[in-house]
């Protein structure tokens, strides 16, 4: 397949809308006798009218093209591993990214306190005491994650493994509050990378690591893992001794200061490796359900409380609800966590070592002489790979490409593919007799027909989706130095249900429902391609973790599912 990546001439705001935005044209006459209420029937009956198309005036070429483009997060999963077991080049490249982002000041009062502010006020409630607590957790990591990966694509969070720790009592010997790792656990933080910060509160970044709770045990572990259900394992009906949210709590406690308190503790660095094993140890849990044939979507646990509804959005991260993050699409897809060290190679680590008596591998505490290792892990260089992906490829053309300009679209797919349906092949598809698996893998289908020329184009949207997201793709119409190119335009979801059309005006803060009849003019400032390059397509880039924001260059939306 020959790979086409398209280049965007950005629509800047002007007075006059017919130079500048898709216009909504409303149904031509020939149409308008489709326009009910039912969009679903209203949407049949137009493509019954587009199948006989004589009461198309236009006389030029017939043009059809079909496109594919793809989304996806591989080829690469990056790899969680035990801060211990990372190289010291890699370890350091991770905290400098944390102090890159203390730095940046394009966000106030920085990018890292503006990320961390959110957990927060009503936050504090709707994120713990719950089912909810594991999934939100899972989505602001990985948030995080992304964050520090745009300083750095080649870092991922490492995690910090505390029950290495907290065999044979050496918990305040603990070499992760040394200089080299996260700095001094007791008193203001004033030495390792992360000395002498300051809070969004102006407040040093203090620590008194010992004085409450405790480690996180093997035992413990154990324990989790054994338990069938997340009725048994999260608030409030966990089972005593193996709710997972409480054993996270007494970390948060055993280093103290901020990290005590639920409204700053992600102000303190630790949060950011603490919850990454928290996510370990709950991965390990679902894997367990997956292995017996149950779903960890299919085991949410419903709760009294109002704030932590399945079904329910989650807070700040629109348009995710609750249980996609239960969803198994994270670590199937972007990240995987490598497995705890074992004994003897205790992960090449010359901070870990083997007790052999119970054949588990155990921290060196401070003061003990370190490990002499030969073969120390390495920094994982394909890292950077595991980033959102964007293609465009062109499968048939009966015409030329000047033939074809082309409008950024944006997609919502609210509620995502639902699990029953994601494997099922799409509605619609031209390739059902094909070798691939393009009608399986194709979320939805983006088409337009021409109004005032012969001619009809359909893209498929190729993602791995498997959480609610947003993408954005392009639809094409005739080149308007050809002709008058009025156009409708749709997109249909697995099921061949019309997704919702809207559109923007120039000024406007908020899309409006339209017909997705469109009227695409020469006039400048132009908002459509009419020139490829691989370059160019970056105005664009495909991420999925994005908050979902206005983008007034895109002047079509549609809601699907």
């Amino acid at each position: 397949m020959i790979v086409i990546l398209l280049l965007l001439l950005i629509c800047k705001a002007y007075v006059n809308v017919v130079k500048c935005d898709v216009v909504n044209s409303g149904l031509p006459d020939d149409l308008s006798i489709c326009h009910v209420k039912n969009k679903t029937a209203q949407y049949e009956c137009i493509q019954e009218k587009f199948s006989n198309s004589d009461w198309i005036a236009d006389e030029g070429n017939e043009i059809h093209l079909r496109i594919r483009e793809d989304f996806y997060w591989h080829p690469v999963k990056r790899i969680r591993r035990e801060c211990r077991a990372i190289p010291k080049d890699e370890r350091e490249a991770l905290f400098a990214a944390f102090n890159a982002l203390k730095q940046d000041t394009s966000l106030s009062p920085n990018v890292y306190d503006n990320f961390a502010n959110m957990h927060t006020k009503r936050m504090v409630y709707s994120v713990h005491y719950g089912p909810n607590f594991p999934g939100w957790h899972r989505i602001f990591i990985l948030k995080f994650e992304e964050l520090l990966r745009k300083i750095n694509p080649n870092i991922t969070l490492c995690y910090w493994q505390s029950s290495l720790d907290a065999i044979g009592g050496i918990a305040r010997k603990s070499r992760m509050f040394t200089e080299d790792f996260m700095g001094n656990g007791n008193g203001k933080v004033i030495n390792g990378p992360f000395a002498n910060w300051k809070t969004i509160l102006k407040k040093p970044l203090v620590r008194h690591f010992g004085k409450d709770g405790d480690l996180i045990y093997p035992y413990q572990i154990r324990n989790i893992l054994k338990k069938q259900t997340h009725r048994q394992i999260v608030h409030p009906t966990a089972d005593r001794g193996t709710n997972l949210e409480a054993i996270h709590n007494n970390i948060h406690s055993f280093i103290g200061g901020q990290m005590n308190n639920f409204e700053t503790s992600s102000q303190e660095p630790f949060f950011w490796i603490h919850h990454p094993f928290i996510d370990s140890i709950w991965e390990l849990f679902c894997t367990k359900l997956k292995n017996r044939t149950k779903h960890p979507q299919d085991d949410f646990v419903v709760s009294k409380s109002k704030m932590h509804n399945p079904y329910d959005h989650m807070d700040r991260f629109f348009p995710l609800r609750q249980i996609d993050g239960y969803s198994e699409y994270f670590t199937k897809h972007i990240y995987e966590y490598e497995k705890y060290p074992t004994c003897p190679a205790c992960s090449n680590s010359p901070y870990l070592e083997c007790d052999v008596k119970h054949n588990r591998c155990r921290a060196i505490p401070v003061g003990k002489k370190l490990r002499k290792v030969e073969n120390q892990q390495k920094w994982i260089k394909t890292n950077h790979l595991s980033s959102p992906q964007h293609t465009i490829s062109v499968m048939s053309d009966n015409g030329t490409m000047d033939d074809w300009v082309f409008v950024p679209i944006k997609i919502i797919y609210q509620n995502a593919i639902n699990r029953t349906i994601r494997y099922t092949n799409i509605t619609g598809c031209e390739y059902q007799d094909n070798s691939t698996d393009l009608c399986e893998k194709t979320v939805a289908i983006v088409r337009s027909n021409g109004i005032t020329y012969r001619g009809s184009l359909k893209n498929y949207i190729v993602n791995d989706v498997g959480i609610p997201m947003w993408s954005y793709a392009f639809v094409g119409v005739r080149n308007p130095k050809l002709g008058t190119s009025q156009a409708f335009v749709s997109v249909t979801d697995k099921k061949g249900e019309p997704c919702l059309p809207y559109f923007l005006s120039d000024g406007d803060s908020k899309y409006k429902s339209f017909s997705g009849s469109i009227l695409v003019t020469d006039a400048d400032p132009k908002i459509y391609v009419t020139s490829v390059g691989q370059k160019e397509l970056k105005d664009f880039a495909f991420d999925p973790l994005a908050t979902d924001s206005l983008d007034e260059r895109i002047k079509m939306l549609f809601r699907c599912y």
